[in-house]
């Protein structure tokens, strides 16, 4: 498994990828006000506009936009 963010873009191979969605471990997506997600509404250049992820065991929370 390999993620790493470069810059607080957010890049994994993509069997991690998978696991993150079937998991259901992505918490967040870049996207706009009406909650569109495309290339777009991406700041960034994370792969498919990941903005935060959990562990499995869904406790903790890697968040890549600063909220302040």
């Amino acid at each position: 498994m390999l993620a790493i963010t470069l810059e607080g873009n957010y890049f994994t191979d993509p069997k991690h990828l998978q696991e993150l969605e079937d998991k259901n471990l992505i918490a967040f997506k870049y996207c706009n006000k009406d909650g569109l997600v495309n290339e777009g509404t991406n700041p960034n250049g994370s792969i498919n506009n990941i903005a935060g992820i959990l562990n499995s065991k869904k406790n903790i929370l890697g968040m890549m936009p600063h909220p302040e």
